[in-house]
């Protein structure tokens, strides 16, 4: 089974838990995270060995998910 490619938009608070549910699914790959707090999103995308973004827009044209 193809794994299903899913971004985070917003990801204190309860972003941080779907980011959590994501890495603990075997069938989801987080692949994004956008906020808008540059240093935050730099440091969990770095943490989670995913990319960050802080314009959701860029992630949507990325072309790096399946599901937001």
């Amino acid at each position: 089974m193809k794994k299903v490619r899913y971004g985070v938009i917003g990801i204190k608070g309860i972003g941080d838990l779907h980011c959590r549910f994501a890495l603990q699914n075997e069938n989801v790959e987080l692949t994004a995270l956008v906020d808008v707090d540059t240093d935050f999103v730099k440091k969990k995308s770095v943490e989670l060995g995913v990319r960050g973004f802080t314009d959701y827009r860029e992630m949507l044209n990325a072309g790096i998910k399946d599901f937001v």
